[in-house]
């Protein structure tokens, strides 16, 4: 396990600082920063927001390694509440190419293709948040999971016709996986994202 967040930035995280500024910045829809609020705090923090049932709903399947984990965000809150995640990406904003312009890094994000790292770590929880619209990235590691024996998948975004991954994706997703849960996120206006749990077709959880 990688030991990331700790001491006095590990008890900040912990408080989830992207959910209060994302309530602050909807209190008053008509105000500029309601307008500009998701630009600046999505490069912030991540695409989508992070509450209560969906840290509970994530830390109940881990160990998880997460794929497409950008500023590490998520991560950093699951590990200093005590959830055992690798957050991977291939772009890590470390490395000072990262296409999202993340501001920072919330937690050690390792390099990493995401079909290669899916298919690495079969025996812990794939998370997925927020894979790139009309990029093949979300199905190649859905397939290379998928044939290293992985079971439990963690799904963040939009559903079919939305902003995130292809039609071939959700056709993988449709046809090889159930859907076991979903968690409500809160959501910017016009956005439709979701927590979603999905058990490999055939599997139990025995």
């Amino acid at each position: 396990m990688i030991e990331q967040a700790r001491g006095v930035e590990a008890i900040e995280i912990a408080t989830n600082p992207y959910l209060q500024e994302f309530a602050e910045a909807t209190s008053d829809p008509g105000s500029f920063f309601a307008y500009e609020a998701r630009d600046i705090l999505v490069h912030r923090y991540a695409w989508a927001i992070l509450n209560d049932e969906a840290l509970e709903t994530l830390s109940a399947l881990g160990p998880l390694v997460e794929v497409g984990a950008g500023s590490g965000y998520w991560a950093a809150v699951l590990l200093a509440r005590g959830t055992e995640v690798l957050p991977t990406d291939k772009f890590p904003p470390h490395l000072g190419h990262n296409p999202y312009r993340h501001e920072r890094e919330w937690t050690d994000v390792t390099a990493g293709d995401a079909a290669e790292v899916a298919g690495l770590y079969p025996e812990r929880t794939l998370l997925l948040s927020w894979p790139p619209y009309e990029e093949d990235m979300a199905e190649r590691a859905l397939a290379a999971f998928e044939s290293a024996g992985g079971t439990l998948f963690a799904y963040v975004g939009e559903g079919r016709n939305g902003c995130n991954a292809t039609d071939e994706f959700f056709d993988r997703l449709e046809s090889g996986w159930m859907l076991e849960k979903l968690v409500q996120l809160p959501q910017w206006f016009g956005i439709h994202d979701r927590l979603t749990i999905y058990r490999r077709k055939g599997e139990s959880d025995a």
